[in-house]
């Protein structure tokens, strides 16, 4: 109560603590009334009091001994030797011991270790001394399989709905899933995985003998050398003797002689590339087309011909097809039947029209034309004599009398008897015309005299009979009578006879026969007949025949003969068409043919003549093209690419002669093949290939893992269990932070349903505390247990063994142990000689003792991570050789820091310590925190205060951090101060180290070298990433002993972490000549080349830095002796520097020597693919020596600042 006597009330806050290590209690004593029922006891348990023998008859049947073959690997993460010997061991053995030191990617080793348990359908219980080790287990999973993980963590809302999410989830996917689906998939994983492995194994093979290639010696012509070495050569005698393409065959001497290649050469100025085009591919030859004076005659006929032809004259012909010959024929016979035709003569018009009636018309004009002709005849014989004597007779006695008496005459006289006057006397009509006859020689004397009167007399009475005939017949008929034809009227007579002959026999021998023949050629006449218009008198219908001959007919044939000529000249035509487009044209031979056809279709004779005689021309060139294909066919079997290049006149093939001396090129040429062969299969390209398949494999191996731990969850698990999990969860969640009046009757509610339904989760991740409480000891039983940070957990995590057949214990000796805080040390002993009488190393069970300790003791075959993530190799290199003895391989390279310089040694004046706090130290440490944060170079940076000593100077700091710094500011940057335990599996980006310690005067500060205070250094030393400060207020030298522990820590910050190698080694900078020409050209081509660079313990040729910070590997193989198991040891270098994400150039001494250019086109070709282009000017010259911006300056200014506003 107040003086006042006024009550009230006031705020009192109270902090009620309860026993953590009460559910340890309850487990252990559950565990130890259910041991002597148990069938089996944990070999971990087992080896830790040292009865290893005594294990049950299940735990002996579970044991995998050796088998001598490989383990398949089921691996989700890319994974480093040692985590891939964890996963084997485990398969052999129960327990496994690892040893994590900082940063080494213990939780990434517990993913894929999870990964690899979940496809053989393990269960498995991922626990640690506390949550925070945990939190980033599942993130670091295969993203497929963290549906098939739980994570039951301590306190907040995150972890909550972590864990509802993941256990609706698991309950949805059972539902929805089926094992038959389940197997099929799996089936086809194992069949795509199996041949992804397989390519994957050959490829490695192929890439170590591709690597181990370039160091091996190469016997050419009884001469070993080093492939780098020809390639020297090869460069050396490429101008003269390079000009041979490869590959070729692989014989000494070239099978075609020096003459056959000469020839060959020769024939390229006899041979044009054109020619050689065209001869190639399908030409006409020359007696399948006209030649160019036939085609001209053709073209002339054509165009002669070439005109429309009337459709009307369709009508008058049959369609069949008949030739020009007929149609010629029939045209000749049709001009010769009306030649001699006198369609104005009646009477030639009559006869025709007598002759086509074959009447008695027909034979009286017959008998007259035979009367003319035998008439003619008998004169004409007669005639002769008459003419040569002259014969004349004045005689009145009748015409016949004169013929008989001087036919008696002519008897008498040709008989023996002689013609006398008495016989006148005795024929007196003889003697008169005697005397009435003569000749031109007088009276009558010879036989001939009287012979030649008689054809005088003869001749005159035939004239007369015939001129009478010809007077009765064709009087009236327009043709001059028997008198007005002259002394000799037979003469014309028979000129009429002639043509009336051809008139009466017309009909016949010509009309007649007309029409058979146009029947034949399918001529129409009686069509044209019939339309012309008729006549009264039958002769009219001769002159109508006439008239359609003359008229219809012949014009009509002629018109025919022309549509057939232009037909036949057409189809010769297409012939020649059809010969040209049989041809297949190529690309050079489709003008030439296309020029053939145009001019065929076009009827042109200059582009045909032209086109000819380059066809004439080709084909007398074809022997020349047959021997030259010949020759390069021969070529072409051992060597493709030279015959190729001949072919295609590629210089220096274009010329008549070769380019130089066969034997030497050839020589030259199979050296360059040896060396090529040496190469084997392309290094760059067998390493994306197998890049692309290890991450398709981890990629097909978490989907196989998913599957198989599905199916296994799905065949395990049934309703049941499904409701049981579901009930867990709610009584998880009204337990919350387990301050409830019934939270102790939850928990057990909740161990009840955990029993029934922990099958039906493949993975828990839970601290141990919450393992104990959720799992029975001697009841639950996971195949593995993954205990982490099993360093910081006491001798109660021993507990956790008991939950598996398998134990993985993962931790470090050289960190952090548990204090055993609370500890009454003799009572603790007590119980150790009371309890522990004959348990192996009793003593250690002391309470600070971690379980990663009692557990070396008892298991041993420690698999150690030397890889090492986290720190700059500056700042990681103090622990390393603290506590590892330099076996950890920094692989973080130092430029990936965001600030510089990585180690500050940093000596705070005027202060001094006092009950385990400095106050102006913790004020100096506390500005230079809020003076980053002011910063713009650590804009993204995290931070962490350690105190080597106690507790009390990091409240000291977080304290005045908390009043200076915003909370948003101070969540951000995650800032948090405490004691190396504290920082224990954590980091930060920047971490100041507050040693606190400052000396008496006159005095020196105590020595700190025990194994306790090394733990507590290492952790210190090992949670920054990019930089660490050592901030301290006594002189170093004067105050610390040798061996002191914060001296070597300061002296190690103050040099700035570990020497380079190159420091070391001045004048070694190039390892040959040709690394030193390889920085020589990337210099002159612009990039920024830094040989010999440094990548955490490891040191690589040469590192190409682009402006963007992007950066590339070039690997020099060759050019130098180095052993096998050397070149081995670069190749696995590269694969984990790969692994980390480092992108490698490899490049072997014989390509570069062999062809600089090409070899360093392909560099800048796959510089170019990672975004790495050339720097202008003089950035380009900057070396592994590039100077950072050292931030101290600004920082200490800013923090004198700050303090002195902070006095103020």
């Amino acid at each position: 109560m107040p003086s006042d006597g006024v009550p009230c009330i006031y705020r009192e806050p109270t902090f009620f603590l309860g026993y953590r290590g009460q559910g340890y209690v309850e487990a252990l004593e559950a565990y130890i009334q259910k041991l002597p029922d148990l069938d089996a006891v944990p070999e971990a348990l087992l080896r830790l009091v040292g009865t290893e023998d005594r294990r049950g008859a299940g735990a002996a049947r579970n044991r995998v001994e050796p088998s001598g073959q490989s383990i398949d690997l089921l691996l989700t993460k890319p994974a480093n030797p040692e985590q891939q010997r964890v996963i084997e061991e485990l398969e052999t053995k129960d327990t496994v011991m690892v040893q994590g030191p900082p940063g080494t990617g213990k939780t990434h080793t517990i993913a894929n270790l999870i990964g690899h348990l979940l496809a053989k359908h393990q269960r498995i219980l991922v626990t640690s001394h506390a949550s925070k080790a945990l939190r980033v287990v599942k993130e670091l999973l295969a993203p497929s399989l963290r549906p098939l993980c739980v994570s039951v963590l301590h306190g907040d809302d995150d972890s909550s709905k972590e864990l509802d999410e993941s256990i609706s989830g698991i309950i949805n996917y059972l539902a929805k899933s089926s094992a038959p689906k389940l197997e099929e998939e799996i089936r086809q994983l194992t069949v795509e995985r199996t041949e992804l492995v397989k390519e994957s194994d050959k490829l490695r093979q192929d890439l170590r003998e591709a690597a181990l290639m370039e160091y091996r010696r190469v016997d050419f012509q009884g001469q070993k050398n080093l492939p780098a070495a020809l390639g020297r050569r090869i460069a050396s005698e490429r101008e003269q003797h390079g000009w041979i393409p490869g590959p070729t065959s692989e014989a000494d001497k070239c099978p075609l002689s020096e003459e056959d290649i000469k020839k060959l050469y020769r024939m390229n100025s006899q041979l044009t590339d054109e020619d050689n085009a065209l001869l190639a591919g399908p030409l006409p030859s020359l007696d399948q087309l006209p030649s160019a004076k036939e085609f001209i005659s053709y073209f002339d006929q054509f165009k002669s011909l070439d005109k429309k032809i009337p459709e009307e004259i369709k009508e008058f012909w049959e369609p069949a097809s008949v030739g020009v010959v007929a149609l010629e024929r029939l045209k000749h016979h049709l001009a010769n039947a009306i030649e001699g035709v006198e369609l104005d003569s009646p009477w030639f018009m009559e006869c025709v029209q007598a002759g086509g009636e074959h009447g008695d018309k027909a034979d009286s004009w017959r008998e007259l034309i035979e009367l003319v002709r035998t008439s003619r005849d008998q004169i004409g014989k007669k005639e002769k004599l008459v003419v040569r004597l002259g014969p004349v007779i004045e005689s009145t006695l009748p015409a016949p009398d004169q013929i008989r008496i001087l036919q008696e005459i002519i008897e008498h006289l040709k008989s023996p008897k002689k013609f006398k006057k008495l016989t006148s006397l005795f024929h007196p009509e003889w003697s008169r015309l005697t005397q009435e006859a003569k000749t031109d020689q007088g009276e009558l004397k010879e036989v001939e005299h009287f012979e030649a009167v008689l054809h005088f007399l003869q001749i005159r009475q035939v004239r007369e009979n015939l001129c009478k005939r010809w007077d009765r017949q064709m009087a009236g008929r327009s043709v001059p009578s028997s008198e007005g034809m002259g002394p000799k009227p037979e003469e014309t007579m028979f000129a009429y006879a002639v043509k009336l002959e051809a008139a009466v026999n017309w009909m016949d021998e010509h009309w007649g026969k007309l029409k058979t023949e146009m029947a034949e050629v399918g001529l129409k006449w009686e069509v044209l007949f019939n339309r012309l218009p008729l006549q009264p008198h039958k002769e009219s219908e001769t002159a109508r025949i006439v008239h359609l001959i003359r008229d219809q007919l012949i014009p009509l044939t002629d018109k025919q003969v022309e549509t057939v000529e232009i037909k036949g000249l057409k189809g010769v035509r297409e012939r020649w068409l059809k010969t040209i487009r049989s041809l297949e044209p190529t690309e050079v031979s489709r003008p030439l043919l296309k020029t053939f056809e145009q001019a065929f279709k076009d009827i042109d004779y200059d582009a045909y003549d032209k086109a000819w005689k380059r066809l004439a021309q080709l084909l007398e060139r074809k022997p020349a093209f047959e021997e030259r294909k010949k020759l390069l066919d021969q070529l072409s079997k051992v060597a493709p690419q030279w015959a190729e290049a001949i072919t295609h006149r590629d210089a220096p093939h274009d010329t008549d002669r070769p380019p130089g001396s066969l034997d030497k090129a050839w020589t030259h040429r199979q050296l360059a093949q040896k060396l090529s062969g040496l190469a084997g299969p392309d290094v760059e390209k067998l390493e994306e290939r197998l890049a692309h398949l290890t991450e398709k494999l981890q990629k097909v191996n978490a989907m196989y893992v998913e599957k198989s731990a599905w199916k296994a969850q799905v065949e395990r698990t049934g309703l049941k269990q499904q409701q049981a999990l579901n009930g867990w969860l709610g009584l998880y969640r009204k337990i919350g932070k387990g301050t409830g009046k019934l939270v102790g009757k939850l928990k057990e509610e909740a161990r009840k349903s955990l029993s029934e339904c922990h099958q039906a989760v493949p993975v828990w991740i839970m601290p141990v505390s919450r393992a104990l409480e959720s799992f029975e000891l001697g009841t639950t039983d996971f195949d593995v247990i993954i205990v982490d940070e099993a360093s910081q957990c006491d001798v109660l995590g021993l507990a956790a063994f008991g939950l598996g057949k398998k134990i993985v214990v993962i931790g470090d000796h050289e960190q952090v142990s548990p204090y055993a805080v609370g500890f009454e040390i003799d009572r603790v002993q007590g119980l150790i000689d009371e309890f522990l009488d004959g348990i192996p190393n009793k003593q250690l069970y002391d309470g600070k003792t971690s379980v990663y300790d009692l557990a070396r003791q008892a298991f041993g075959g420690i698999i150690r991570l030397i890889e090492h993530f986290r720190c700059v190799p500056e700042i990681i290199q103090f622990s390393n050789q603290l506590c590892y003895g330099g076996e950890i391989l920094p692989l973080r390279e130092a430029s990936t820091s965001q600030v510089y310089p990585h180690l500050i040694a940093h000596r705070v004046q005027g202060a001094a310590s006092e009950n385990k706090t400095n106050a102006v130290e913790a004020l100096e440490v506390a500005s230079l925190i809020t003076a980053i944060c002011r910063l713009e170079e650590f804009e993204r940076c995290t931070v962490g205060a350690i105190c080597m000593v106690g507790t009390e100077q990091a409240i000291k700091i977080d304290s005045i951090l908390r009043r200076c710094l915003s909370a948003t500011e101070y969540r951000r940057r995650r800032i948090l101060c405490g004691n190396a335990s504290q920082f224990q599996g954590d980091e930060r980006d920047v971490v100041f180290l507050s040693l606190v310690d400052t000396a008496q005067k006159g005095g020196a500060l105590a020595l700190r070298s025990s194994d306790e205070w090394r733990r507590i250094y290492n952790v210190a030393a090992s949670r920054a990433r990019d930089q660490l400060w050592v901030v301290y207020s006594m002189d170093p030298h004067r105050d610390l002993k040798k061996g002191d522990l914060r001296l070597g820590l300061i002296s190690h910050a103050q040099k700035g972490g570990v020497e380079s190698k190159r420091a070391q080694r001045p004048g070694e900078q190039f390892d040959s000549e040709f690394a030193k020409s390889l920085n020589e050209r990337l210099v002159e081509l612009g990039y920024r080349a830094v040989p010999k660079y440094a990548i955490g313990e490891f040191e690589v040729d040469f590192l190409i830095e682009g402006n963007a910070g992007t950066k590339a590997v070039v690997s020099c193989d060759g050019d130098r002796i180095v052993s096998e198991p050397s070149v081995l040891a670069r190749m696995e270098r590269q694969l984990t520097l790969e692994r980390l994400g480092w992108n490698f150039i490899r490049l072997r001494a014989s390509e570069y020597l062999v062809d600089e250019s090409r070899a360093m086109r392909r560099v800048v070709r796959k510089l170019g693919s990672l975004k790495i282009e050339p720097m202008a000017g003089k950035q380009a010259e900057a070396s592994s020596g590039v100077v950072r911006e050292d931030l101290r300056e600004k920082i200490f200014k800013r923090a004198e600042m700050i303090r002195s506003r902070w006095k103020v």
